[in-house]
């Protein structure tokens, strides 16, 4: 009985000459795939078998069996930034990303058109024009949708707390995964927006940091900003622990812009503009009077 059942089957998926265009299939893989996943059951199989007496059943079965296989996953890109550089990226739809040091990314493009990319890092991404399909970012637990044309920035290292999004263009929708799509927050252009790793809270307020794009352009700028401030935004930017000695100079205030300079050069700008001095030790930047 079992042998009748492999020769049904395999006869079957010979005599096949429309099998549907998305599915990636020969006779040989299907017979190949039903010996390597079936061939142990063939007690259950002996329904399913005679079932497939008819040409439209076997397809659906092929169909069932091209899943399993994966067939119908889309391809998905990864792309990954290890260098001290910024690298820039064009992708297939037509926008354009840009992806911090320590930073990576895996897209892939369904069939029905839509766009799905995963973020690990920091990444600036513009898009194209309106969205014809599903637009989806997912950064941790943020699920992110675009349907118009939109540049933001996302802010995503897996040891934050939170995940951060910076809109400079256009609008789009983030949630939780948790909460769901249905409790998306619409952020605009010039908002700023938080995705909790842990306590599933979103919330959108106004940018209030010229410096989340310094890592992509290079510019730092301090517009009457507190001495504690400035040295939080340079810690962060050149990677270096800096500490403030005095606390009656945390609050004083500083105003520059730097393009492009080494931290000795900001350091000595500060120094000649204010009554501080920046002294290196043991491996910190220490601020005192």
């Amino acid at each position: 009985m079992n042998n009748r059942i492999d020769n049904i089957f395999r006869d079957k998926v010979a005599e096949l000459n429309t099998v549907p265009k998305e599915v990636q299939w020969t006779p040989e893989k299907g017979w190949t795939h039903y010996q390597q996943t079936y061939n142990h059951s063939k007690t259950s199989l002996r329904r399913i078998a005679l079932i497939a007496t008819s040409t439209a059943a076997a397809i659906a079965l092929i169909i069932v069996f091209a899943v399993n296989c994966n067939v119908f996953a889309p391809e998905v890109i990864a792309l990954q930034n290890q260098t001290d550089s910024i690298t820039e990226q064009r992708l297939p739809n037509g926008s354009r990303v840009w992806l911090n040091k320590n930073s990576s990314i895996a897209y892939s493009v369904r069939k029905s058109g839509e766009f799905i990319m995963d973020i690990d890092g920091e990444i600036y991404l513009e898009t194209e024009g309106a969205a014809k399909a599903p637009y989806t970012l997912r950064a941790g637990n943020a699920i992110i949708s675009i349907e118009n044309k939109a540049a933001l920035n996302i802010k995503a290292y897996p040891n934050d707390n939170d995940i951060d999004i910076t809109v400079s263009r256009g609008s789009l929708k983030v949630a939780d995964n948790i909460l769901g799509q249905g409790l998306s927050l619409l952020v605009t252009k010039g908002n700023y927006c938080s995705v909790s790793r842990t306590n599933s809270l979103v919330f959108a307020t106004s940018n209030n940091n010229p410096n989340y794009l310094a890592w992509k352009t290079g510019n730092i700028a301090f517009d009457n900003t507190p001495m504690i401030k400035v040295t939080q935004v340079l810690e962060k930017f050149y990677g270096q622990d800096i500490e403030i000695a005095d606390d009656t100079i945390a609050y004083l205030s500083f105003t520059g812009t730097f393009t492009n300079l080494s931290l000795d050069s900001i350091l000595a700008a500060i120094e000649d503009k204010t009554a501080i001095k920046a002294t290196r030790l043991h491996g910190k930047v220490i601020i005192s009077k």
